[in-house]
């Protein structure tokens, strides 16, 4: 009678099943990590404001299990405040592999730092590690246990303040207003392409706030509405469009503005050919 021979590591993740093949654990380490306030460049330039919403952003390298079956990464991680305060977090993600890329979202772990830790001015240190059921911490490469890193938190910034400044193009023929209707346009009046009525920015400027390395961004008194002669012209594909009339505005409208001092000159215009309405910074 021939006997089957089967590793008993087999027998443990299998049962009794001679079919099954044994798992290879996937390898897991982490790759780089940062914080974060919403923006960052990869040499950590970008400020770290008192006050802002904070991330612990960390890219974990895992190599694929053997069967291809995603496990959940974990991410702990050990915070110090300015003050010398620590708090332990943690934030999973469930993936198959990941290669450490920076510019990968969906395989980033972005963790929350408490907002109190972030309400001073010093020294914020993070340690972190990752571990997962299914994956085993790499030695290879000297890839370390740990990470570290510190950031200066800062409590100088900039406020910016926009001039929102509108304008609307006329002499649009009958043509180009029936193409502005089709596409959803619902500002466009006989042979005039303009702001139906102008709107502030106060829903957005939270998020342009957090977006920006500065302490606030006010909107100052926008500028009246300009009207500008639209250059009609229609491409290959049968989009309409105004010229080189939009650049003409653009330049009047940043000119006008230049008389603000100490400001950020910012305004929102409308300007692509589906007739929403855009901005230019």
């Amino acid at each position: 009678m021939r006997k089957l021979s089967v590793p008993l590591a087999t027998v443990m993740l299998c049962g009794l099943s001679a079919a099954c093949t044994p798992t290879t654990p996937g390898e897991l380490y982490i790759g780089g990590m940062e914080l974060v306030q919403t923006t960052q460049v990869p040499s950590g330039a970008v400020p770290i404001l008192a006050g802002k919403k904070t991330f612990l952003r960390v890219f974990p390298v895992l190599t694929p299990r053997a069967d291809g079956a995603p496990v959940d990464v974990v991410v702990k991680a050990t915070v110090r405040s300015p003050d010398g305060e620590q708090h332990q977090l943690q934030k999973s993600l469930v993936m198959s592999r990941s290669d450490g890329a920076r510019d990968d979202a969906d395989t980033s772990i972005l963790v929350e730092i408490p907002p109190d830790l972030v309400d001073t001015t010093g020294v914020l240190g993070v340690t972190a590690a990752v571990t997962a059921d299914g994956a085993v911490r790499s030695t290879r490469n000297g890839a370390p246990a740990t990470r570290q890193k510190s950031v200066i938190i800062k409590a100088t910034a900039p406020d910016i303040t926009i001039i929102p400044a509108y304008y609307r193009y006329t002499h649009v023929p009958e043509a180009m207003v029936t193409w502005l209707r089709d596409q959803g346009a619902s500002f466009v009046h006989d042979s005039t392409w303009g702001p139906a009525d102008p709107q502030t920015l106060h829903d957005v400027l939270p998020l342009v706030t957090n977006l920006l390395p500065v302490r606030s961004v006010v909107q100052d008194q926008a500028l009246p509405v300009r009207d500008q002669k639209c250059e009609a012209s229609q491409d290959d594909q049968g989009n309409w469009g105004c010229g080189d009339a939009y650049a003409s505005a653009r330049r009047a409208l940043w000119k006008e503005g230049e008389s603000a001092p100490r400001c950020a000159r910012r305004h929102a215009a409308l300007h692509d050919r589906r007739g929403a309405a855009g901005a230019e910074r």
